[in-house]
């Protein structure tokens, strides 16, 4: 058997309103959440019948409550019973969810009732469904933008593949062309063996050259520098020249260049290597041509090292 003061002393720090009533039912404590939730102090409901804090439509109900109630006097939690409302001393109701508990102190048998307003729950449970509601709008937001990235990445993956296989085509159509028997085969009837296999140490080194040009070249684009790329190709140009180059040379020298420089390479390094290699190949023609007009004398080709101011054709005709 529970001391009286020590109980009521517990149910006194309990965030619930708890309100104790003995076998006739009578208010004989109230708690300080008792006293917010119904708006009386203990002094106005003590002595009085619970009934006081139901609303007058549901006491008869009420009291076959609790005569069942006493009848089978069994610990009842919260949530177990049907919806009831309790009467405010403003007049105002409010759903509760109400649990019941016989005691037995020193002083006799009483009934403990524990009170909740649920309006707050609601309200709560409101809140919270209004927030899964909203966390599953934006999750379904993130679910079909992730689709549609992963579509968008599936998509750019298919075209950079196409791409970088057109690349890659473009690479060993100027191996073929560089490489082909028949060019080699008829170049070498006039005595005009490619580079690549006259001088095979020479021209791994003017691909080599080419391939720090190239880099160069892209580095002025991209940071707006100087390297004097211009002079670098055509000194690279007068060399080929010197040697008697031929277009499928300087095509031959392109393709090995690329070759060595799509090892490893990024798409976008690829690409870049790719579109810029075709203007700098045209370069390279136009340089040779000029090259050949400006120091043909007789059936050789002389470097500007050698002859650097030997007059034209047409103007030593001229004179």
């Amino acid at each position: 058997m529970m001391d009286h003061e020590i109980y009521f002393g517990l149910i006194e720090s309990t965030p619930d309103a708890v309100l104790v009533i003995n076998n006739r039912r009578e208010i004989i404590f109230i708690n300080k959440s008792a006293i917010n939730l119904f708006g009386y102090t203990p002094e106005q409901l003590a002595g009085k019948m619970i009934d006081v804090l139901i609303p007058q439509r549901f006491r008869k109900q009420h009291q076959h409550y609790m005569d069942t109630y006493q009848a089978h006097r069994l610990p009842r939690p919260m949530g177990v019973t049907l919806e009831l409302f309790c009467l405010c001393k403003d007049g105002q109701e409010l759903p509760v969810s109400i649990g019941l508990t016989p005691i037995s102190t020193a002083k006799g048998a009483f009934i403990a009732i524990f009170v909740r307003d649920i309006t707050s729950l609601e309200k709560q449970v409101i809140d919270r469904t209004a927030e899964l509601h909203q966390s599953n709008q934006k999750l379904q937001a993130e679910i079909i933008e992730r689709k549609r990235i992963e579509n968008d990445l599936r998509q750019l993956t298919e075209k950079l593949a196409q791409r970088e296989e057109q690349l890659t085509n473009e690479l060993r159509s100027l191996e073929k062309v560089s490489n082909s028997p028949d060019t080699s085969l008829t170049a070498e009837a006039f005595g005009l063996t490619p580079l690549e296999k006259a001088v095979p140490e020479t021209f791994a080194e003017l691909v080599e050259r080419y391939s720090e040009i190239i880099d160069l070249i892209l580095d002025e684009k991209t940071y707006q520098v100087n390297h004097q790329s211009s002079d670098l190709l055509r000194s690279l140009t007068h060399q080929l020249g010197f040697l008697n180059a031929k277009p499928y040379d300087v095509v031959s020298l392109h393709a090995n260049a690329l070759r060595q420089k799509m090892i490893n390479a990024t798409y976008a390094k690829k690409k870049a290597y790719i579109e810029e290699g075709r203007i700098v190949v045209l370069q390279i023609m136009g340089y040779l041509v000029a090259y050949y007009r400006n120091h043909r004398i007789g059936s050789q080709y002389v470097p500007d090292s050698i002859k650097p101011d030997a007059p034209l054709e047409n103007e030593s005709k001229k004179d």
